[in-house]
């Protein structure tokens, strides 16, 4: 079965520009004492103009690169072909957005995860609308490449339908017309960005669309509770809520992790309560107790199996349970809240 893909021509938008003649009448109108008075008033907004720039102060104004490209009068979009050789900027998912006091205010200076997410989703759909788009033009100037044709075999279409057990959904003979249309809509899509990758390595295509640089944070770790190897140049830092059910789900991956990457991955821990979970931050502050008495890991793992009771009497207990030496030292740095600043950062 041999289907061919076609490409839609490209619609192109002509803007007709009509210019105003000046009727005959109206010229005769203009005597010569005017004209003269005219070209009086332009050679003296002339000379005022040049003056003004001659006396104008130059600021330098320090920028990191901005790539440009030029773009001819006959290779350029309708918008530009009136001004040849016109130097634009290329897209950038960092252009400068401000200036402030003759300096520069790139995108990434004030960014948040919020705008970050927006770029990446923007970057995505930049591509997944420019490569249909790219493959018309491409194809108006290479017309051979839209001879290429898409070829689903019944041998392929039976592979599928084995391979994917879907007897339990029909016979072969009922899906094979679907599945035959799903293949031939994925070879299409494969073949579309065979095309596309072809024209960006033969130079009929450049692409300037590019994701946004990696998002960082900057988070303290002054405070949190560390295990691993101190060596090590990669660091996994959770945030967590004793009373908080997905953190609990996680703690069984973090262990296996910790325990699989420990000579090469350092694992900290920091505390979020949640205001609407009240004993968590109850739990955190009893975790710091423990540990001045070494028991931090303990404690942790013990909170996270009893997240419904947390309560002082209950935090208490759990310190006789782990047999935490000190328990008139716990007892006291648990009422007095000792580590809640350390909990609250």
């Amino acid at each position: 079965m041999v289907a061919k893909v076609f490409f839609i021509s490209l619609l192109l938008l002509v803007v007709a520009f009509s210019s105003c003649k000046p009727n005959s009448e109206h010229k005769a109108v203009f005597a010569e004492k005017n004209a003269k008075e005219q070209t009086m008033v332009s050679e003296k907004s002339d000379l005022e103009e040049r003056k003004q720039t001659q006396e104008a102060p130059k600021e330098k104004i320090s920028t990191k690169p901005i790539k440009t490209a030029q773009i001819d009068e006959d290779k350029s979009v309708d918008s530009l072909q009136s001004k040849p050789n016109v130097s634009v900027p290329l897209y950038s998912s960092n252009p400068i957005i401000a200036m402030i006091d003759g300096k520069p205010v790139y995108l990434e200076d004030i960014r948040n995860k919020r705008i970050h997410d927006l770029l990446a989703d923007l970057q995505v759909e930049l591509e997944r609308l420019f490569v249909p788009y790219a493959m018309e033009r491409v194809v108006q100037n290479h017309p051979k490449i839209g001879d290429r044709k898409i070829q689903v075999t019944p041998e392929e279409v039976r592979t599928f339908y084995e391979l994917n057990q879907l007897q339990s959904q029909g016979t072969f003979e009922q899906l094979a017309p679907q599945i035959y249309q799903y293949m031939e809509q994925q070879k299409s899509v494969e073949m579309v960005q065979g095309i596309y990758e072809e024209a960006l390595a033969k130079g009929w295509v450049s692409s300037f669309i590019e994701k946004p640089s990696e998002f960082v944070v900057t988070a303290s770790t002054e405070t949190a509770y560390i295990r691993g190897s101190s060596q090590a140049k990669v660091m996994l830092l959770e945030f967590s809520d004793f009373q908080c059910p997905y953190c609990y789900r996680v703690q069984g991956t973090i262990t296996s992790l910790a325990e699989q990457y420990k000579d090469v991955v350092v694992f900290g821990y920091r505390h979020f309560p949640l205001s609407f979970h009240t004993e968590a931050d109850e739990a955190a502050i009893a975790v710091e107790c423990a540990r001045e008495q070494g028991k931090f890991l303990e404690m942790h793992q013990l909170l996270y199996q009893r997240q419904r009771n947390q309560t002082k009497p209950e935090l208490k207990q759990y310190a006789k349970e782990l047999n935490i030496a000190n328990l008139t030292a716990f007892n006291q740095c648990l009422d007095q809240e000792k580590y809640r600043s350390l909990v609250n950062q």
